[in-house]
């Protein structure tokens, strides 16, 4: 009987044996995955944390600028349009108050101004900045003032930012320069 079942038993062996081939390749794509999943949890695992960094850095940003802009805002509307007359009427401006209207004429999107060809004003104001403020913004004193109070403060581009930030952080534009400076510039800084 056992010569019967020798082939039986010989067939079986062969089966077990391929099933033992199957289970070991799976066995190894299976090990292959565990490790790219590993990996990919590692990698997010990572970027998380990044993520997270970012969001941190961003909020106590965002803890810091709020109440300037509040301030801003308060400043803003507490501006008289005569304030801007004042600024108009300025014939040699200070540096403080070039770099503030050149940081302004960015922020509201205005054409880069020519330099000046008079050496007088080229020293005052040499990338014409003022003068060009002087012609477009202060030239109508409400329509400026509203277009502060209402500008898209939310949606500045980066690239926008990337501009303004280092002639935000140049001495001339310092509060107590600018306070110096004129009370209108107070409420645009």
């Amino acid at each position: 009987m056992l010569d019967k079942k020798q082939p039986e038993l010989e067939a079986t062996k062969i089966e077990v044996a391929k099933t033992k081939d199957i289970i070991a390749k799976e066995s190894e794509a299976a090990e292959e995955t565990r490790i790219v999943v590993a990996a990919d949890e590692a990698d997010a695992a990572v970027q998380e944390s990044e993520v997270s960094a970012i969001n941190k850095s961003a909020q106590d940003d965002l803890a810091k600028a709020e109440p300037a802009l509040e301030e801003a805002t308060k400043q803003l509307k507490a501006l008289d349009v005569n304030d801007f007359y004042e600024l108009k009427g300025t014939s040699v401006p200070t540096m403080t108050m070039v770099k503030m209207f050149e940081i302004t004429c960015l922020m509201m999107k205005k054409p880069k101004p020519k330099k000046p060809n008079d050496p007088k004003k080229a020293e005052s104001d040499p990338d014409g900045y003022f003068d060009l403020s002087k012609k477009t913004l202060l030239n109508a004193p409400k329509e400026f003032l509203q277009s502060m109070l209402s500008y898209d403060k939310d949606n500045i581009p980066d690239s926008l930012i990337a501009k303004v930030k280092p002639l935000i952080e140049k001495e001339e534009v310092k509060v107590e320069n600018v306070r110096k400076a004129s009370k209108a510039l107070v409420a645009v800084h």
